[in-house]
């Protein structure tokens, strides 16, 4: 599906929020193109509208290859708002119309409020020209981006490097499946999409929906059973856009998982503040009774405990861990112990209890004062 009709801009609609539009499928070995977009001479004027078209009909064509089986499960990290996302090392990307543009470098612009372990991970990218930028995976929490470079990999995006250095690449590790690569790659100024497919120690690399590259990690140093995700602005000149960052996680069940506790999808009361002891570089912090914060989308799956990396010389007080609302099912609390300074941190675990499958949003709730939170790992029984 690429659009629904939000009904409730207009009467009589009866489809309600699930409704719609405009669509795309692979059928029988063919390509098909549907958008009840049109009906008036206006809304052919419009540019935006013939691109679509235009888009349609090159898919449908075989003009421009596009992944176009059916999706579900997918959780949107970037979608024009970059709320969990942090820059490490120089140079940026411009955030405009939905779309992350590489401006300068080299650096890495990761989405720090979640680790992941098993997963999908989807994502439209185009180049200008010849350019040169990468999807990273499987590294820890740093505020280095060469710290990615040295424990995670990247999935290389640069058509005319070497071999193992080309788009679709395990950069510096394993070349793409070129003929397969070419037959499946749109040109700079088109965009494509990738899909990262993790399991365990092994990553499928898949292209416009074409298998690209399997390859499985052997170091002991690296892993891709857990990690962060990012993206790469190469250096100046580098012009690389990226769209539509969307992830699944394939029922994590079989390890922790570790979210930065300063990358909240809402919060009340709490601030963040920089501070280079802890991982990935800042804090949750400013902490009174009854502040609290939330976070989206976390999977609760097989989670039997919790566990804090916490700092304070004089704390009070501690917090809880609920779902759902600041007031919703209780699943377990911490206290807080001194940890003999700012500086220093220590981790404060608990059980939990009645914890539901599936996603859920989590929240942790203060009750107590004088502390901060570093991260926070949800602990699975092996």
């Amino acid at each position: 599906m690429l659009a629904t009709l939000d009904e409730s801009t207009y009467s009589g609609g009866g489809m309600g929020a699930d409704h719609p539009i405009a669509w795309c499928k692979a059928y029988d070995g063919g390509r098909s193109f549907y958008t009840g977009g049109g009906h008036t001479a206006a809304a052919f004027a419009e540019p935006a509208f013939r691109q679509h078209l235009l888009g349609g009909l090159n898919y449908a064509t075989g003009k421009t290859k596009a992944d176009c089986r059916a999706e579900n499960g997918y959780t949107p990290i970037y979608d024009g708002s970059v709320t969990g996302w942090e820059q490490a090392g120089p140079g940026s990307f411009a955030n405009a119309d939905a779309t992350l543009t590489s401006q300068g470098g080299m650096g890495l612009f990761w989405y720090k409020a979640k680790e992941y372990r098993s997963y999908s991970l989807k994502l439209d990218w185009r180049m200008a020209g010849d350019d040169n930028s990468g999807v990273f995976i499987g590294f820890p929490a740093s505020t280095d981006p060469n710290s990615a470079v040295a424990n995670g990999y990247e999935i290389q995006i640069d058509a005319t490097d070497t071999a193992d250095k080309t788009t679709g690449s395990v950069y510096g590790f394993k070349s793409a499946d070129v003929a397969a690569r070419d037959a499946a790659l749109n040109p700079p100024g088109q965009w494509n999409t990738y899909e990262l497919l993790v399991e365990g120690e092994r990553l499928q690399v898949l292209l416009n929906g074409v298998k690209i590259n399997d390859f499985t990690n052997t170091d002991p140093a690296r892993s891709l059973q857990q990690g962060y995700v990012g993206i790469q602005n190469h250096g100046a000149g580098d012009d690389v856009s990226f769209r539509n960052i969307r992830i699944k996680e394939l029922g994590a069940t079989g390890g922790d998982t570790t979210v930065q506790a300063e990358a909240w999808s809402e919060a009340n009361g709490v601030q963040t503040y920089p501070h280079t002891p802890a991982h990935g570089g800042t804090v949750l912090g400013f902490v009174n009774p009854g502040d609290w914060a939330a976070y989206d989308g976390v999977n609760l799956t097989g989670v039997t405990g919790f566990r804090a990396r916490v700092a304070s010389p004089t704390p009070a007080g501690g917090f809880q861990i609920r779902t759902g609302s600041p007031t919703g099912p209780l699943l377990g609390g911490v206290t807080v112990p001194a940890t003999a300074g700012w500086e220093t941190y220590a981790d404060v675990s608990t059980a939990l209890t009645g914890v539901p499958s599936g996603t859920a949003r989590l929240y942790l709730v203060f009750t107590g004062s004088d502390f901060d939170v570093d991260d926070f790992t949800l602990v699975r029984t092996q």
